[in-house]
C-alpha cells in the first residue's frame, strides 16, 4: 500500500511540473509579445513625432511664424532628424526596410536654416508618404507579434 501512495505521489507531482512547464512556457510566450508589441508602439509613436516636428519646422520656417526663436525651433528639428536617422534600419534588403533609404536621403538634404530653396509642400508630402510606407510595414509586425505570429 506504501507503494500505490509513493507512486500516487510521484505521478501527482510529475504531471503538476509538466502542466507548470507548459503554463509558464505560454505566459513567457504572452509576456515576450506583449513587450514586443508594446516597444513598438512606442517606436511608431516616437517616430511619428519626430516626422511632424520636421514638417512643422519647414512649414513655420516658409511662413515666417516662429522668426522670434529661430535657434530653438532649428534644434529641435535637428534633434529630430537625428533620432529618425538613428531609428530606422538601412538594411534594405530587410523586409520592410525599402523605404528607409530613400527616406534618410530626403531627411539628409533638408536645411532647416535655408527653406526658400526647396518645395516645402512637395518636400512635407514626400516623407509624409514615406513614413506612411515606413509605418504601415511596422503595423503589420505589431499585428503579427500581438496574434503571437512572430
Amino acid at each position: 500500500m506504501t507503494e500505490q501512495f509513493f507512486s500516487g505521489i510521484f505521478s501527482g507531482a510529475l504531471i503538476g511540473a509538466v502542466i507548470s512547464i507548459f503554463t509558464l512556457r505560454f505566459h513567457y510566450r504572452e509576456l515576450y509579445a506583449k513587450s514586443i508589441s508594446s516597444s513598438r508602439m512606442q517606436w511608431i509613436n516616437d517616430f511619428r513625432e519626430e516626422v511632424s516636428t520636421i514638417i512643422a519646422t519647414l512649414k513655420a520656417n516658409k511662413s515666417d511664424i516662429n522668426k522670434t526663436q529661430p535657434n530653438k525651433i532649428v534644434y529641435k528639428a535637428e534633434q529630430a532628424r537625428a533620432k529618425l536617422l538613428t531609428r530606422i534600419n538601412m538594411n534594405t534588403s530587410q523586409p520592410g526596410n525599402e523605404y528607409n533609404d530613400v527616406f534618410a536621403k530626403l531627411l539628409l538634404e533638408l536645411d532647416f536654416n535655408n527653406t526658400m530653396d526647396i518645395n516645402i509642400d512637395d518636400t512635407t508630402r514626400k516623407l509624409t508618404e514615406l513614413s506612411r510606407e515606413i509605418l504601415e510595414y511596422e503595423w503589420k509586425r505589431v499585428k503579427d507579434e500581438a496574434r503571437g505570429k512572430r
